[in-house]
């Protein structure tokens, strides 16, 4: 609209140029040549404006279009990417075949290194729920006055995960070989130090203990131990010593699980 205006006041300059003998033979005319000087160097800034603007607009467009050109990335194209990484992480599991990365093409290499989905778990790596075992057991059912070696049994059950503990002998007797975790809570009163163990096949592998300061009053004491455990073998809580009277509490208890399976 502006360049339309500007056209049209550059039409009547001339039409008054061609009309003004004086302006023809180059005599200035007050106050015609002033305004004709003002009115062309607002065009020269218009055409100035306008040559910017444009070379604005071509960069614009040159940017647009290489953006555009490196979005490009065909589906069909993916498709082969996820294919080849799908078969490139096969051939890496040692599980399914003995070659691996240095074994393969340079390109198959850089598929691994931009993995776009990861890979499939194998089945063989799920838990086997035959070998969750876990049990926690407290309240001793003979709990006063225990002889020496006597075995503690906790009757109340709170927790059989495979139902390896058996509440009315206090032995617990996996039937899977592994490491195992167990656990020894003491809630003792007596008239001296009081010690109890952990025994696995009726050889002690760990001790707990509590001392006693006040006859009549309780005290607490116990511990943890790792063990190794053959399928089969039988893990119980024993009195250590016996010393004047002992008093267990309910609270006491034992509890243990599977770390891990060995062979």
């Amino acid at each position: 609209m502006r360049l339309f205006l500007v056209l049209i006041l550059l039409f009547l300059i001339s039409c008054i140029q061609s009309k003004d003998p004086e302006s023809s033979a180059g005599i200035s005319s007050e106050p015609w040549s002033d305004e004709i000087r003002v009115l062309r160097m607002e065009l020269m800034e218009m055409q100035k404006e306008m040559s910017e603007q444009k070379e604005k607009i071509k960069q614009l467009e040159d940017d647009l279009k290489k953006k555009t050109e490196k979005c490009e990335c065909p589906q069909t194209n993916l498709r082969e990417i996820e294919s080849k990484e799908i078969v490139q992480t096969q051939r890496k599991d040692p599980r399914t075949s003995e070659g691996s990365t240095r074994d393969l093409p340079k390109d198959d290499k850089s598929v691994i290194r931009r993995l776009l989905i990861p890979p499939t778990p194998s089945p063989s790596s799920s838990p086997n729920i035959s070998h969750r075992i876990a049990f926690h057991a407290y309240s001793p059912s003979d709990f006063k006055n225990l002889a020496l070696h006597q075995s503690l049994i906790f009757g109340r059950v709170i927790l059989n995960q495979g139902n390896q503990y058996h509440h009315t002998t206090g032995i617990f007797t996996p039937h899977v070989s592994g490491v195992y975790v167990f656990y020894v809570q003491l809630v003792v009163s007596s008239d001296g130090d009081v010690h109890t163990e952990l025994v696995v096949e009726g050889v002690r592998k760990g001790g707990h203990f509590v001392q006693s300061h006040t006859p009549g009053g309780y005290y607490n004491g116990g511990g943890m131990t790792i063990v190794h455990v053959n399928a089969g073998d039988s893990v119980w809580v024993r009195l250590g010593t016996q010393r004047g009277t002992n008093f267990f509490g309910w609270e006491s208890s034992f509890s243990g699980f599977l770390l891990y399976e060995e062979e």
